[in-house]
């Protein structure tokens, strides 16, 4: 290979990279299309190429370089059935020159009508796939007779590997992009829809005097990572003010969970809590992320906390207290960042005095509280 060639086989790979760049960028297949058969020119000498796209039996031009490029060739579209040759090179995966007794056989050139093209001018089809699918082709046509050598047809065929993967990565990427956009738009109508119907909003349009002193008292604690202990009978909106206090604090952004301690058998709040490990206990058939580690940076509520299990209050106690603790059948300690919130409609001093709720889990809950007077 002489060094003009090295030189410009090493010039395309450079420009097959910033092809490949193209292919991800959102909206760039034409433009991707149009620099690939430029950065072909000095390896691929051409009066013409274009990147014709297949559509059921006929293939349309989509992009066309060179001095014969003109609007007549851009709205150019060819038969398969008309072109047995081009056909078969789409059929075949193979690039194909196409010779002069191809055109003197009655299919005559892809051009005809279009270009004014000399029988025997140089002329070659290259088939563009990905995988299973056929995209089309690129055709590359020179004035001047004679006929592409064989390794700038075999470097023609790569080349056309290359950038059907790119057409195909770029089709996804557009692809994306609208389920991106429209993913955008669908969570803009839902985060209006939320800010309309949120907790917060819902207690700000209570008309209620002593309600009014209530989210006084949550507007105040929302802003700093201080344990809240929200107090009230059953239906009193215990929960609602709990994710208001999330929604007005600094960590509206990241998640809010609950956890209904009195929904979940006894044996497996810890697990629901902290998470575990394989084969922790009989049905552990796989390693669970807790609610701790999934309100990482958010807000849990822990609803009916009065009953809880003990040996579940004194992990509670340690998290509140360092922000620690281990999954269960684990020794690895997890560190987490997480603003809890406690709920209930039990008296806990009363739990204290016969010995199912911790005092000083309690005293660690109460630092806050808050009590939601009854609807009546």
């Amino acid at each position: 290979m002489t060094e003009a060639k090295r030189s410009s086989v090493l010039d395309l790979t450079e420009d097959l990279r910033e092809v490949a760049r193209l292919a991800v960028q959102p909206g760039g297949v034409d433009e991707l299309l149009g620099r690939a058969l430029e950065y072909l020119e000095p390896v691929i000498p051409y009066d013409l190429a274009a990147v014709l796209e297949l559509r059921g039996d006929h293939l349309r031009v989509r992009c066309a370089r060179g001095k014969l490029a003109s609007a007549r060739v851009r709205a150019h579209e060819i038969s398969l059935a008309a072109f047995p040759s081009v056909r078969c090179a789409i059929e075949t995966r193979s690039a194909r020159v196409l010779l002069e007794h191809d055109h003197a056989e009655g299919e005559g050139d892809p051009y005809d009508g279009v270009l004014d093209l000399p029988h025997g001018h140089s002329c070659m089809v290259v088939p563009l796939f990905a995988g299973d699918r056929t995209l089309g082709a690129m055709t590359f046509d020179r004035q001047v007779c004679g006929r592409y050598e064989p390794a700038i047809v075999n470097l023609a065929g790569i080349c056309g590997q290359l950038l059907a993967l790119a057409m195909a990565a770029a089709e996804q990427a557009a692809v994306l992009d609208r389920l991106r956009v429209g993913l955008q738009e669908h969570n803009e109508i839902l985060r209006n829809e939320a800010r309309e119907h949120s907790a917060a909003a819902l207690l700000e349009q209570s008309k209620s005097v002593a309600m009014q002193r209530v989210l006084r008292l949550a507007r105040q604690v929302a802003g700093t990572d201080t344990p809240v202990l929200i107090q009230g009978e059953t239906g009193s909106g215990k929960e609602v003010l709990a994710e208001a206090i999330h929604e007005w604090s600094a960590r509206c952004a990241r998640p809010f969970l609950k956890l209904n301690c009195a929904a979940i058998p006894e044996q497996l709040v810890e697990s629901e809590l902290f998470g575990h490990t394989k084969g922790a206990f009989s049905g552990a058939t796989q390693a669970r992320a807790g609610r701790f580690v999934t309100a990482n940076g958010g807000t849990l509520l822990l609803d009916e906390v009065g009953e809880m299990p003990l040996g579940a209050q004194a992990k509670l106690l340690r998290v509140l207290q360092d922000g620690t603790f281990e999954p269960v059948g684990s020794d690895r300690t997890v560190r987490v960042n997480v603003r809890v919130i406690a709920a209930t409609n039990a008296d806990l001093e009363d739990a204290i005095g016969s010995g199912r709720f911790r005092q000083d889990l309690f005293y660690r809950l109460h630092v806050f509280p808050v009590t939601v007077p009854p609807l009546r």
